[in-house]
């Protein structure tokens, strides 16, 4: 299944959208706005109140349990989030069968240049440069 079926099937409602929200780079963002388009989990899409409580939200999904996540969470939401600061805390996500023609896979990236001058309170993440409250290009030099 390539991008464009998968986004057909998204659209026809059959496809869960899986945004790969990695912290910081813009994923509350997309799921206040692409989430507002049906339902999705109310916490910035990852989890919240209307979370199905017969259903794990443990992720990234083992390969043979993909398909049977994937159909169950689409009859509550047209899309969810996964959220990593670091490494996945339940196994890689090269184990998730990404193939499967249900799962449509969204990852946002900020350019790094970016990422490296927002004001997000992680400054301390960038060891060699310290906390400054207004970053600009001339900030590197």
């Amino acid at each position: 299944n390539n991008a464009a079926q998968k986004t057909e099937r998204y659209k026809q409602g059959r496809a869960l959208m899986v945004n790969i929200h990695i912290t910081h780079h813009a994923g509350t963002t997309f799921c206040s706005k692409i989430g507002s388009l049906g339902p999705a989990p109310h916490f910035a899409c990852l989890r919240g109140d209307n979370w199905p409580a017969n259903i794990s939200n443990r992720n990234p999904w083992p390969y043979a349990q993909t398909a049977a996540m994937t159909d169950t969470l689409r009859q509550y939401f047209h899309m969810i989030s996964w959220e990593y600061a670091s490494q996945p805390p339940f196994g890689m996500l090269n184990n998730t069968n990404w193939e499967y023609e249900n799962l449509l896979s969204v990852i946002i990236m900020r350019h790094p240049l970016d990422r490296l001058l927002a004001a997000d309170g992680m400054c301390t993440f960038i060891r060699v440069w310290h906390c400054v409250t207004v970053r600009t290009l001339s900030w590197l030099v």
